[in-house]
Parts: structure tokens; sequence; C-alpha cells
């Protein structure tokens, strides 16, 4: 091969791949600011939805709620609260005395009930105990629970439940949260 012909070998260019062609698609500015903006609110409004979603599930009657998402196929709500007093959870109460009334210009309240209570023992027993209801209600507290099973009796649902401390035991669905 000549030196000519060497030199115009090296002279021309390799041609590079050209880029895939996009198709373009033309819109007018004012479509294109309308539908932009059809975005953007419909992304507002979403976002507003779920936060209004997320506090009415926070603020909701949970039992209520696992009901209606049982009713739709989704699962149990796992954790819940029970009521809890002197460490013992609360299955039931009754109210013993209710005489409310104004003497001499003053509202008086004397007001009693009794509260049943799982106690910690080998088998589970109820303890009654007699209380003043202004007493409970500032006392009483509440514990975190998973749920393990949910069983239905009597018309009734019952929850086997498991203490953060490690007690099982069924409590009626009243009792949860």
């Amino acid at each position: 091969m000549s030196e000519e012909a060497k030199k115009a070998t090296k002279a021309t260019p390799t041609p590079e791949p050209s880029p895939a062609k996009e198709e373009m698609m033309s819109v007018s500015k004012d479509q294109l600011s309308k539908l932009i903006e059809t975005v953007e609110n419909i992304q507002s409004e979403l976002k507003d939805k779920d936060e209004k979603i997320k506090h009415l599930e926070q603020a909701a009657d949970k039992g209520r709620l696992d009901r209606v998402r049982q009713q739709e196929g989704k699962p149990l709500i796992s954790i819940v609260n029970i009521n809890m007093w002197e460490d013992e959870p609360i299955v039931g109460w009754k109210m013993t005395k209710d005489d409310v009334g104004y003497r001499n210009g003053v509202l008086v309240a004397n007001q009693e009930l009794s509260i049943f209570t799982l106690n910690d023992e080998d088998k589970p027993q109820l303890k009654a105990e007699k209380v003043d209801l202004l007493y409970f209600n500032q006392t009483q507290r509440k514990a975190k629970a998973e749920i393990l099973s949910k069983i239905l009796e009597d018309n009734k649902t019952l929850f086997k439940v498991k203490m953060e401390d490690g007690r099982t035991f069924i409590i009626d669905s009243t009792f949860v949260n």
C-alpha cells in the first residue's frame, strides 16, 4: 500500500453510531401548562388525603377499624392496648354505687365500681376489687399487647394476647384499646 493510501485511511474518521431517534410530539404551551397544573393538583390532593387517612386511623376506635378491615379481608391489627389495674389486665367492671347530686349547692359524687382483673398465678383467676370511680379513672393505665389469635365464641370476639412482659391470656374485645 502506498503512503498516500495509508494517510488517506488514517485521516478518514470512523462514523459514530447515531443515537436512537425519539418520536417528537408537539403540544401547545397552554395545553402543556394545563396538564402540569392538573398533575400538581392531583399530587397535592393525594398528599392531603394521605394525611387525613393517617389522622383518622390514629384517632379511630381500633376495634371498629379492625372489624372493617376484617370485612375487607385485611389482617388484624397486631398491637393493641390493654387496660391495666395494678399490673393486672382488666377483664370487666361493674358500677356498684352511683350517688350523684347537689348538696348545699355543691355537686357531690359518690360513685364506686367493682373491677375484675386476671391475677398472675399458674391458673388465671378473677379478682374483684371495689374502687372509687374518680380514683380508677386517674390511676388506670394501658399496656401494649400483641394479638396472637382471634376466637369467635357465642357471638363474642375474644383475643388471645401476649403482653410485653411475656404473659399470655384471653380477653374480650370490649376491653381492648
